[in-house]
């Protein structure tokens, strides 16, 4: 843990990007890089993920010279209550990278991806299809935490609380990319057809992102 500790009297501070979601800036140092923080099953506002993954590791990269977006890909419809994970956006993800991108141009720093288990997932599933299709908002590179290694099914909150089998219908897809399903659905094997390199842990702090 020590390779994460702040300077003396490093303060952080935040602004909001476009969609609502929070961006951690490091107010004293110039910014070493950008990334993009994707949260779990429990969600972006809920849980012990607003802890771990949007707060605690926005703030610990914020207080190493890194702007950190925490993007909350899945809204709740209620507060306090983590929303499940069906048909959620990959784009909105590739939108977060584009603004931090455009946010940092000037600095000509990288911009990366991390995400903790579903956010792994969504992780590695948008950056790569953001590589096969082009897309000016691939990130520089991807570090993840506990992935899986295929796509799952969406996660259906109401077959979790009634205690049916938690991921609900093996054939929903949990993600949709450019308005459909075509290329998300549960059981697709990664293809490997990018350039971007996988990791099982979430040791690649700064690889591929300083300026």
């Amino acid at each position: 843990m020590s390779d994460w500790v702040a300077p003396m009297g490093l303060s952080i501070h935040q602004s909001a990007s476009p969609s609502g979601d929070t961006v951690y800036w490091p107010e004293r140092l110039p910014p070493r890089g950008g990334r993009v923080c994707l949260h779990g099953s429990d969600g972006g506002f809920s849980g012990w993920n607003d802890v771990s993954c949007l707060l605690l590791a926005a703030n610990l990269l914020a207080a190493n010279g890194f702007v950190a977006l925490a993007h909350s890909y899945n809204r709740p419809r209620q507060s306090g209550r983590a929303p499940g994970i069906d048909s959620a956006l990959l784009d909105g993800t590739e939108a977060a990278l584009a603004f931090l991108k455009q946010e940092l141009a000037g600095h000509r720093c990288g911009v990366g991806l991390f995400g903790y288990s579903r956010g792994a997932e969504h992780a590695l599933l948008a950056a790569q299809l953001m590589a096969e299709d082009g897309s000016d908002a691939t990130p520089s590179a991807v570090a993840v935490h506990s992935p899986q290694d295929a796509i799952w099914p969406a996660f259906i909150l109401s077959d979790f609380e009634t205690g049916r089998d938690w991921d609900g219908d093996r054939h929903l897809p949990a993600w949709t990319w450019r308005g459909n399903a075509d290329r998300t659905m549960p059981g697709t094997l990664w293809r490997g057809t990018t350039s971007l390199s996988r990791t099982d842990h979430a040791g690649n702090r700064g690889r591929g992102l300083e300026c």
